[in-house]
């Protein structure tokens, strides 16, 4: 999937108004919290969390890997963020970014690790 196809579902869900949840570690920073898409550019998307919050994601680092995943079940959700999300979901984008080695990161962090969700919830 291309950054582009990445940000045209991403306005889909902005026009929706989905529901969405956010997942994932980067640098050592885990989450998992609700929120909604507020804006879409060509380079990043900017999402509202459910208590008002604002997180913004640069989708234009180079070397980035955009992929979208069909319907499943994602029960660690649940246990991740301690509330009942475990719910069927309808769609996700997950953001691969560049490796930490490209950052000169310690050998034994998880280089696997580097990626965020963002998921939409069948309400």
């Amino acid at each position: 999937m291309t950054q582009e196809e990445a940000c045209l579902i991403l306005n889909g869900w902005l026009e929706n108004q989905s529901q969405l949840t956010l997942v994932g570690s980067l640098f050592g920073f885990r989450v998992a919290v609700r929120c909604q898409v507020k804006e879409v550019t060509d380079s990043a998307v900017l999402l509202l969390t459910a208590d008002g919050g604002r997180l913004a994601v640069d989708l234009s680092i180079k070397k980035t890997v955009f992929r979208y995943s069909d319907p499943r079940e994602l029960p660690e959700i649940e246990s991740s963020s301690g509330r009942p999300y475990a719910k069927k979901i309808s769609s996700s984008v997950t953001i691969l970014f560049p490796s930490r080695a490209l950052l000169d990161a310690p050998d034994d962090i998880d280089l696997e690790a580097e990626s965020l969700s963002v998921i939409e919830m069948i309400e």
